[in-house]
């Protein structure tokens, strides 16, 4: 056997690693073995692909296949095939085939020149021999004469990829809650509101401020009884300043003398009065009990018209500080921050609440607020004020099912002519509320897909036919749904052939495709 590639498919191998496999070979002649379990080159489309990048590299392909099937499409194509143990045509003996004429004037030829070349049997009449042989050499010398005009004749094929881009358009639509899936092709949208309701607790320090006491004033108070009978004062009696507006208490029981005679050499001159010290506690803390001497004056009205009572020197040790309270701009504060938080924590919250078989749009997101509730109250003595936040969310959401087919309608509309849809993977670029009302409302949708050129056979074979390599590239290059053209020309003409039967288009696998 002769120097020749073996090459043995498998059944994962792709399409551009063979042609990969048939370009870098150093043979020229190729057999590709195909196992029944292969469908790559049962594609049509594949397989002229690969008859291309052999025809470039000018190698010879054999195909060995077990399928008939495949046997049958690579020699409609015009490729060669042999079986198992068989060797390339070049190195073996001639095997004389008689195939049914196929249009291929070389054919014709092999063909009758086969047929007409066996012997005849001695007892045929001459001149039924005469009479058939003319018209067969007749035949014979008209299928030569075109087979060699045939052979004359330039040739070229082209191959021509779709041209794939995006597009991106946009539509308007209405959403409401009130329409159902017959409504989607007149651009109404159903969609469902969403409703959850949350809560949100912050806490803030106060700023507000009061002075309390801390300590209550002591001192001792003089006690002068003028009654003929001592006076108890028992634990707690109260006693006053001048003004009434501050008081003290006694710390204990106190026995107060009564008054008694000053006698002098036995004559009465006069009257001493039972006097008691005693000490007292100011009712209030603070330094409001700090009172000057001779301040506390007054005692309860049982005592009044048989005591009095003086301060010799001021009370002392009452004392103050600072708390903390809850102010009114601490209020304000705090339920501004709250509702700042709810804002920050809306969207994610009314994304969650959002499931996959609707569309989120954050403009259709509504909030509520039930009620605020800050702990403790205005002016309450604490370092912190707690603010409670409870609100509800409603989001208006499409249904993803309503989208999808109204985007796919619109985008149909709008795929340019000689295109089609490359797939249906659409994607939404941006959506905008227009309106929005209960229920309802008008949104903006852009929408992006993919799109790719519908090539036409007869189209391109009309456009280039008897044109210039250049020219015909020119031509092609304005066609919108032409992406790139590569030729491959027989230098037997400066032109392309004139004839569309001379040329042949292929398209790569996938592509959609007008044969005409």
């Amino acid at each position: 056997m002769g120097a020749h590639k073996t090459i043995e498919l498998r059944s994962d191998i792709k399409i551009e690693q063979l042609a990969k496999e048939i370009i870098n070979s150093a043979e020229a002649r190729i057999v590709i073995v195909v196992p029944a379990d292969c469908s790559l080159l049962t594609n049509e489309i594949n397989l002229r692909l690969l008859k291309f990048y052999a025809e470039e590299e000018e190698k010879e392909l054999f195909i060995n296949a077990a399928s008939p099937v495949l046997f049958s499409l690579a020699q409609r194509l015009g490729i060669s095939t042999i079986r198992d143990g068989e060797i390339p045509a070049s190195d073996a003996e001639p095997v004389l085939v008689s195939p049914e004429y196929s249009g291929d004037p070389a054919t014709a030829l092999a063909s009758t020149a086969t047929a007409y070349a066996q012997p005849t049997s001695p007892i045929i009449n001459k001149n039924v021999f005469a009479a058939k042989l003319l018209p067969a050499l007749i035949v014979l010398l008209f299928t030569f004469i075109l087979a060699f005009w045939w052979f004359l004749q330039p040739k070229v094929m082209v191959l021509v990829y779709p041209k794939e881009q995006t597009i991106t358009f946009r539509t308007n639509a209405e959403i409401g809650i009130a329409f159902n899936d017959a409504d989607i092709t007149a651009g109404k949208l159903p969609a469902k509101n969403l409703q959850e309701q949350c809560k949100l607790i912050t806490q803030i320090a106060t700023t507000g401020h009061k002075t309390v006491g801390i300590t209550p004033a002591v001192g001792k108070v003089l006690a002068i009884n003028i009654s003929n009978q001592p006076i108890l004062l028992p634990k707690g009696t109260i006693l006053a300043g001048r003004d009434g507006s501050m008081h003290f208490l006694t710390d204990k029981d106190i026995l107060v003398p009564k008054k008694s005679t000053k006698l002098e050499s036995g004559i009465v001159v006069g009257e001493n009065y039972g006097k008691a010290e005693i000490p007292v506690t100011a009712e209030k803390k603070g330094v409001i009990g700090n009172q000057p001497a001779k301040s506390i004056t007054g005692i309860e009205a049982k005592y009044q018209n048989f005591l009095r009572v003086a301060n010799p020197a001021p009370t002392h040790n009452g004392a103050d500080k600072q708390i903390a309270v809850v102010a009114l701009e601490d209020v304000k504060k705090a339920e501004a921050e709250v509702k700042r938080q709810m804002e920050l924590a809306v969207n994610d919250e009314a994304q969650g609440l959002v499931t996959h078989d609707y569309l989120f749009i954050s403009d259709m997101v509504k909030t509520e607020i039930i009620h605020i509730t800050n702990k403790p109250e205005i002016g309450a003595e604490a370092d912190s004020l707690e603010t409670e936040l409870e609100y509800r969310i409603n989001v208006l959401a499409p249904t993803m099912v309503g989208v999808n087919k109204f985007l796919n309608q619109q985008f149909d509309q709008n795929i340019p002519a000689n295109f089609e849809a490359a797939n249906r993977k659409l994607g939404l670029a941006s959506r905008r509320v227009i309106s929005s009302d209960e229920g309802l409302a008008s949104i903006e949708m852009v929408g992006q897909g993919q799109i790719r050129g519908v090539l036409d056979q007869q189209k391109i074979k009309n456009l280039i036919r008897g044109q210039s390599i250049a020219k015909a590239k020119e031509i092609l290059a304005r066609q919108n749904e032409i992406a790139d053209v590569r030729f491959k020309v027989d230098n037997r003409g400066a032109k392309l052939p004139s004839f569309g039967f001379q040329i042949k288009i292929l398209f790569p696998a996938g592509s959609k495709a007008n044969y005409r």
